[in-house]
């Protein structure tokens, strides 16, 4: 009979290993020193693979129609309010995201999706005492863009970790 939970028996997770988790960096840099391309480990694969498959809309990868978390879909319909939750047919942008990376992604149990659009980082400006600063931060914040930020944990390591990253409307 094995010692290992069941969160280690469904990843793989030992204690003991490190850099459980390895994938090459989609960027395709170059390590300086060995000349490989460079690696993505643990977190930073998890990562990678949350962007890769929230990125992706369905139909898009050959052979696995139903991959992807579709969100380009309905990112830039008309909907202001992220946490509505109306009929069952209705878009949930925040339930979508779950659910692709439930079905998509087994490493990670997501606790908490949000999205900061520019409307909201404005405001959070106001804080900042400096007109320059205030001014360089908000050259940052692009009109077709949303912020979304995924909290999630490991089930081996029970950590929250948060990730954040932008979508920007390409057309």
């Amino acid at each position: 009979m094995s010692n290992l939970s069941s969160a280690e028996e469904r990843l793989g997770i030992l204690p003991s290993k490190r850099d459980q988790y390895i994938d090459f960096d989609l960027t395709f840099r170059r390590n300086p020193v060995s000349g490989d391309v460079l690696i993505k480990k643990d977190i930073g694969s998890i990562n990678q693979s949350i962007k890769n498959i929230l990125l992706t809309n369905k139909l898009e990868k050959p052979f696995k129609p139903r991959f992807g978390g579709n969100i380009y879909n309905t990112l830039f319909d008309l909907m202001t309010n992220w946490d509505y939750k109306g009929s069952p047919h209705d878009i949930n942008m925040q339930e979508e995201i779950k659910l692709a990376l439930k079905i998509h992604e087994p490493r990670i149990v997501v606790s908490d999706v949000n999205f900061f659009s520019r409307e909201r980082v404005m405001s959070s400006l106001k804080g900042i005492k400096t007109e320059d600063e205030r001014m360089r931060q908000a050259q940052l914040v692009d009109n077709n863009t949303l912020e979304v930020s995924i909290v999630y944990n490991v089930p081996a390591s029970e950590e929250d970790i948060t990730f954040q990253f932008s979508i920007k409307r390409v057309r």
